[in-house]
């Protein structure tokens, strides 16, 4: 993971007019899950938001595209009196069931993950290559994309599964609302990120077929 932080009297109203979810309800203490979008409604990140303070946001990312996600911030921080720090990698450990997080955890937060936490840690903890392959895995099963590798620069958030958890259509406006909205209320969308099984693992970049049409392509994969 990769952390962000943005403090200061106009942090709220800065993400609220940037990310997808309605960062103006979150109380202190709490976070929520939310897209940053490009003007058109294209995927950019997705973030998990904790409220830290009145004015005090906390931000973990992808450290895949955390760096882009800055970039974005500081392009349309234009006035605002407020200061964005970051981004720093984070280790994280991934909470599931009643897992108690790890001695010193600086934050625990919502995952992507239904019913998972993610606890962010001062120090990297005793880790193996199945802890990792054990939350992929876990992430697969759920349905839940990784942006960059699920997505492309031209994925829609319905076309993700991921609206119902990150995106507000009570707000007001926010970067690519107006695609996004258009969606929802006036048509749907002609790709879909589904999960298939298969009698063997089958590598990343498989083309699936329907006679002699590709109609899908496997973007990520794992032995349950």
């Amino acid at each position: 993971m990769a952390v962000l932080w943005i403090d200061g009297p106009d942090a709220e109203h800065f993400l609220q007019g940037l990310l997808s979810h309605d960062v103006a309800r979150l109380e202190v203490g709490s976070d929520l899950a939310a897209l940053l979008l490009d003007g058109k409604g294209h995927i950019r990140a997705g973030l998990i938001v904790h409220r830290d303070g009145p004015a005090a946001f906390t931000m973990l990312a992808d450290a895949a595209t955390a760096e882009a996600t800055t970039a974005v911030l500081h392009e349309y921080h234009f006035s605002e009196d407020l200061e964005i720090t970051g981004p720093e990698r984070s280790d994280a450990a991934l909470l599931t069931g009643d897992a108690a997080a790890p001695e010193g955890a600086e934050l625990v937060v919502g995952g992507w993950i239904p019913g998972s936490r993610i606890a962010l840690i001062p120090q990297p903890l005793p880790a193996t290559d199945g802890d990792a392959a054990l939350a992929e895995i876990l992430r697969i099963e759920a349905g839940i994309p990784r942006v960059g590798i699920d997505t492309s620069d031209t994925s829609l958030p319905h076309e993700t599964g991921l609206v119902g958890r990150t995106v507000s259509f009570e707000k007001g406006c926010y970067l690519g609302q107006e695609t996004v909205a258009r969606v929802e209320y006036r048509g749907g969308v002609r790709r879909h990120l589904r999960g298939v099984s298969t009698a063997e693992l089958l590598p990343v970049g498989t083309p699936l077929r329907a006679g002699d049409s590709v109609i899908a392509t496997l973007t990520s994969t794992a032995l349950s």
